[in-house]
């Protein structure tokens, strides 16, 4: 009877031991999946943001070609409010020719690049950064090159 006992008491250890190393080893799978989706959330919702972010600077251009076509500036200035980070990172906008793109710093870096040609046929010059909040575009006729500061 004695011996009956210890060997449950060792049916039920082991089955005490082998739940438990299950029961880590789902908690690990799920701890590596919740990350995975984190990473992609992220990365989503930054692409989101940094086409936000390009949508104003776009309707700030077609503004600025509105303003242009319909009245004699020589000089003209927007500036838009743009967020100081995405995410945990810092970003610029830059022009480039006949395109402007947003890129972040970091280790997850994120880029979107617009190409506004079929806009305007102006050159787009100079690099905006987002610690100030906002990005400043200024338009000289003169030149017809729309700077990013």
């Amino acid at each position: 009877m004695l011996r009956t006992n210890m060997t449950r008491a060792q049916y039920n250890t082991v089955y005490a031991m082998l739940i438990l190393a299950l029961s880590i080893a789902v908690m690990l799978g799920l701890f590596i999946f919740s990350n995975q989706i984190k990473s992609t959330a992220v990365k989503n919702i930054g692409d989101r943001i940094l086409d936000d972010i390009s949508d104003k600077v776009y309707a700030s251009l077609l503004d600025m070609k509105v303003i242009n076509d319909r009245t004699a500036v020589n000089n003209l200035t927007i500036i838009i409010s743009v967020p100081k980070r995405v995410g945990e990172q810092n970003y610029i906008v830059r022009g480039e020719g006949g395109k402007f793109s947003i890129r972040t710093f970091g280790k997850r870096s994120l880029e979107t690049e617009t190409n506004t040609s079929g806009l305007w046929n102006v050159t787009l010059a100079g690099t905006a950064f987002s610690q100030s909040g906002k990005v400043q575009m200024d338009y000289m006729k003169t030149s017809n090159t729309v700077l990013f500061s």
